[in-house]
């Protein structure tokens, strides 16, 4: 919450955080200045209400939008031992079918698209999972904030996944497709 005084209560966001599994919002924006404690305070209210399925995605340094998907793929998914155990005999059940066409498991999982992996894979999600998108101002030039809108809409439509947004918004260069 943004007083107008460039001070942001971060108890405000521990209790946003605390009852957003039970919110109807799939996505929110958190707004406020740099250096406020934002992210902290985020982090502090996953452990606080021992919220475990968290993916906590930094914009700055991502060389494209494309990349949000590896990381949620690999801190939800790869980390989730029953979800692994599941994309591991689906896998091995691939390979004995293709086994004649000497298709390995690693030559199967390489030929998947991160993209579909996950919105197939969170057809199975039984609980929530928390998807955090961090220095929204501070991506790369090279990336479309509206490509990255895009993969937030895809990402809070999967079963049990709410995204998290985190910004000082004053400082968004697309300021365009932002107000859109």
């Amino acid at each position: 919450k943004d007083t107008g005084k460039g001070i942001m209560k971060a108890d405000y966001i521990k209790e946003i955080i605390k009852t957003y599994e039970k919110s109807p919002y799939e996505c929110i924006l958190i707004n406020g200045p740099w250096g406020v404690g934002k992210s902290y305070a985020i982090k502090e209210a996953f452990d606080n209400n021992n919220i475990t399925k968290t993916c906590s995605i930094s914009m700055f340094g991502l060389q494209d939008a494309q990349a949000i998907y590896h990381e949620v793929l690999f801190d939800l998914v790869f980390k989730d031992k029953t979800l692994h155990k599941l994309l591991s005999r689906a896998t091995n059940a691939f390979s004995e079918i293709s086994n004649k066409f000497a298709i390995t498991k690693k030559v199967v999982t390489s030929f998947v698209k991160e993209k579909e992996l996950f919105l197939n894979l969170s057809e199975n999600f039984n609980q929530y999972h928390f998807v955090v998108i961090d220095d929204l101002e501070r991506m790369n030039e090279s990336i479309e904030l509206e490509e990255v809108f895009g993969i937030i809409d895809e990402l809070k439509r999967c079963n049990f996944v709410k995204v998290i947004l985190v910004a000082n918004l004053k400082e968004i260069s697309q300021k365009d497709v932002l107000d859109k």
